[in-house]
């Protein structure tokens, strides 16, 4: 299972970014398995970002070498693409309703 691929590595900052990191319940997310059990301190909300960013690196060298900087650290994964994510969420969702219930 790829989700728990995830919890096995180290993550010092879980980013969400966009309406999703907007609008997202960080325990609840994590009670249905949408994201890692990390401490909330871990979990940062970061708005939209690729405009802030792009407006950032436009303006700034500096800016622009740390991201370059951080390419090399980043790991994004994106959920859409996963094969198993939909059946992965439902699943969860529906196990938690039923413990719920």
């Amino acid at each position: 299972m790829k989700r728990k691929k995830l919890e096995e590595k180290e993550i010092n900052t879980l980013f969400l970014a966009g309406a999703f990191g907007n609008y997202i319940n960080p325990e609840n997310a994590k009670v249905i398995g949408l994201i890692p059990d990390v401490p909330a301190e871990k979990i940062k909300f970061v708005g939209n970002t690729a405009v802030t960013g792009a407006k950032m690196a436009l303006i700034s060298k500096g800016t622009r070498q740390s991201a370059e900087s951080l390419i090399k650290v980043v790991r994004y994964h994106e959920l859409a693409t996963d094969p198993d994510f939909n059946s992965e969420f439902i699943n969860a969702i529906q196990s938690q309703y039923q413990t719920v219930s």
